[in-house]
Formats: C-alpha cells, sequence, structure tokens
C-alpha cells in the first residue's frame, strides 16, 4: 500500500498516485475479482477524491492497482484510502491507511525564473 507516511520526511509529495498490490496464492485460490473489488482515495473531509484508476490484472492471482488523482493533492492534509478486494470464492479482505501531504515551496526567485522564461 502506498504512499505511506514513513517513506516521506516532510510528507508525502502533493502529485503523488496511491495504490496497492492484491495477491491471492496460487493455485488453491479463485483469483482476484477485480470487478467487485474497490479503491477510493478521500481528502480531510472525506469527500472523494476524482481522478484515474489503472489495473494491471494480467494475472488475476497478482493485481496492481494506482490512482492518478485529476488534481495535485491540498497541501499539509491527511488523506484516507479505502480498499476491497474480493475473490471469485467470496473471500474478501478490506485495508485502510492515512498519509499526510507535505508543503510545496516556492521562493519568490524561483517565480522570477519561471517568469523569464516565459518572457523569451
Amino acid at each position: 500500500m502506498y504512499p505511506q507516511d514513513a517513506d516521506y520526511e516532510s510528507g508525502v509529495p502533493v502529485d503523488t498516485w496511491a495504490g496497492c498490490h492484491w495477491t491471492e496464492p496460487e493455485p488453491e485460490d479463485t483469483g482476484i475479482n477485480v470487478g467487485a473489488s474497490t479503491f477510493n482515495l478521500y481528502d480531510g473531509n472525506m469527500d472523494e477524491v476524482n481522478g484515474t484508476l489503472y489495473v494491471d490484472d494480467t494475472d488475476i492471482y497478482d493485481v496492481i492497482v494506482d490512482f492518478e488523482p485529476d488534481v495535485y493533492l491540498n497541501e499539509s492534509e491527511t488523506y484516507t484510502v479505502e480498499t476491497y478486494a474480493e475473490d471469485y470464492a467470496g473471500n474478501h479482505a478490506i485495508e485502510t491507511w492515512d498519509f499526510t501531504t507535505g508543503y510545496v515551496n516556492i521562493t519568490p526567485e524561483s517565480l522570477g525564473g519561471i517568469k523569464a522564461r516565459f518572457a523569451e
């Protein structure tokens, strides 16, 4: 599951993606039923974040899920990720975790440099 706060000293970047890895032992079980599984990202007010969900289910025993938000996340805000995975036998797992974004610091000098490039 990612992102995790422990991986970022000053907060998770605001342009982060979220994701997880659903696995199931093969061939004992039936494989992950992607159509019955869900992945949601919520902001600090528990409003759902819009974005694009990418699912690599080439191997139904090893599914990778990536979520790309439509816009950068808010600075210094705690987000909640909820996933629900179900296999074809009806077994399921629910995972929830939080992460907190950091700040984007832009100094006045860097803004001047950016503006100068557009003036060329």
